[in-house]
């Protein structure tokens, strides 16, 4: 396994510990989960740019690339969506034990 492939993975595992950050009770969870975004974001280019200069372009790499990508933008996506539903929720809650 080379080294692209290697980081590729490793975005995986970093993706894995984004969605455990953010749904931590910590205080630094959402400061945490932002930075390992982020160093999840700069590996995608940085894999890129090893498996191009290097031409150690595989097959695994073809596959895992995107698919990590799409994992990543999913988690985040469906935090998101999963707290704004709950906000709403709680709003609707609230507005209808008042009345």
């Amino acid at each position: 396994m080379n080294w692209a492939n290697r980081i590729t993975l490793s975005r995986l595992m970093l993706t894995v510990l984004f969605v455990l950050a953010l749904n931590s009770s910590w205080h630094y969870a959402r400061t945490t989960a932002l930075v390992i975004f982020l160093v999840a974001g700069l590996t995608d280019f940085i894999d890129g740019e090893i498996a191009r200069r290097y031409e150690i372009i595989t097959n695994f790499g073809k596959l895992m690339d995107p698919l990590v990508d799409k994992i990543m933008m999913a988690a985040a996506s469906r935090k998101d969506c999963a707290r704004i539903f709950w906000r709403i929720r709680s709003a609707e809650k609230f507005s209808t034990k008042r009345a």
